[in-house]
């Protein structure tokens, strides 16, 4: 199967997946079922629409849809997602650096660390504040293009 981007829909589940923030798919639909049922149109102000309209998925055709370095900075620059991963449950858990290090490998790329990435990230946990450092480690592995790529 070719390597290829995330959708902005799959891209924002994703997420939420991981920081455990959001929406439900059933807040959204019972959102657009209220506005119908009032006789308005609904404006998506939810979380995962702006996010969908962001990415500009309506002017575009689905399958050629493309990230660019707009999208990249913005998942770099959230502060969404910053606050999110610093205040992410395995950050905060006080496990040993070693298993939260490999439970994060695990939900957000589907794969333990290398034991190169291993040994990389424990010097870099050595040098820094434990749980600012994971914190970093979370938010590097979400903007990884491993993570927003379909591989």
């Amino acid at each position: 199967m070719a390597i290829k981007v995330l959708t902005p829909e799959q891209l924002f589940d994703s997420l939420m997946e991981v920081v455990g923030k959001g929406e439900t798919v059933n807040n959204r639909l019972e959102a657009r079922k209220a506005a119908l049922a009032a006789g308005k149109k609904y404006a998506g102000r939810h979380a995962r629409d702006q996010f969908v309209a962001f990415f500009g998925l309506e002017e575009l055709n689905v399958l050629e849809y493309q990230s660019g370095i707009p999208q990249s900075l913005r998942l770099m620059n959230s502060p969404q997602i910053a606050g999110a991963v610093q205040n992410h449950p395995m950050v905060k858990s006080g496990k040993e650096p070693v298993q939260v290090i490999e439970q994060l490998y695990l939900s957000t790329v589907s794969r333990r660390p290398t034991p190169a990435e291993m040994d990389r990230l424990q010097t870099y946990l050595a040098k820094a504040d434990a749980k600012s450092a994971l914190g970093d480690i979370l938010w590097a592995l979400l903007n990884s293009s491993e993570f927003s790529m379909n591989h």
